[in-house]
């Protein structure tokens, strides 16, 4: 997993947990119960492709930073079973919220254009993409390339580029526009984090990567 530097991040790692995430029907613990933490991910030293992070060949790229790796066990546990709010803005200009999506499963990813894991996986998530989206399973990419807010047109050739079909959205933009930069919001300092979410708009995983994506989905279409 490779980590976010306070640029591409942004600025106030972790401080925006309240408000995002609804009581759960069962009861469960509220979103004022969620802890702070500094890191969404596993140890971003693990690096399940043996892919380093590419390096920066232009102006457009930061090499990620190392930090610490951290425990990620109570903000999983805290996360699982509530309802996630989520909103951005596409690549085409339209607006685009879970609300939108109700009743599907979809994978939030977030991502960026260096990161190695990130590209890597992207074949897996392609395969579930082909098997299960006439069924209802969505992707939205979340990309948090730093330069993105200023030059979307990059993102666009990239995606254009390596034909990803799901919904993606630069993250940085979105924030540009006054939206809510979930980056922040979620704490994430470490990519690729994946949140799979179900057709009741509750999230199921905080890993949800390669195999356990596809265990996740199997459960869920039965195939």
């Amino acid at each position: 997993m490779n980590s976010l530097s306070a640029k591409e991040g942004g600025r106030s790692f972790g401080k925006g947990f309240a408000g995002l995430f609804k009581k759960s029907d069962s009861g469960g613990a509220s979103s004022n119960q969620v802890p702070a933490t500094d890191d969404f991910g596993d140890n971003v030293a693990d690096n399940p492709f043996g892919l380093p992070p590419s390096p920066p060949t232009s102006a457009r790229e930061v090499r990620p930073t190392p930090t610490p790796p951290l425990s990620s066990t109570a903000l999983h546990d805290a996360l699982l079973g509530n309802t996630m709010e989520f909103e951005c803005i596409l690549l085409n200009g339209d607006k685009l919220s879970l609300a939108d999506l109700e009743g599907k499963v979809v994978l939030i990813d977030f991502w960026a254009s260096w990161c190695g894991p990130c590209i890597g996986e992207v074949p897996g998530m392609r395969a579930a993409y082909d098997k299960y989206h006439d069924q209802g399973f969505e992707i939205i990419g979340y990309n948090v390339d730093w330069n993105s807010g200023e030059d979307v047109e990059f993102l666009k050739n990239y995606v254009e580029k390596e034909s990803l079909p799901w919904y993606v959205s630069s993250a940085p933009a979105c924030e540009k526009a006054g939206m809510v930069n979930y980056t922040n919001h979620y704490g994430v300092t470490g990519i690729p984090v994946r949140i799979l979410v179900g057709k009741d708009g509750k999230i199921i995983s905080t890993r949800a990567r390669g195999q356990t994506l596809a265990n996740e989905l199997k459960k869920i279409f039965g195939n």
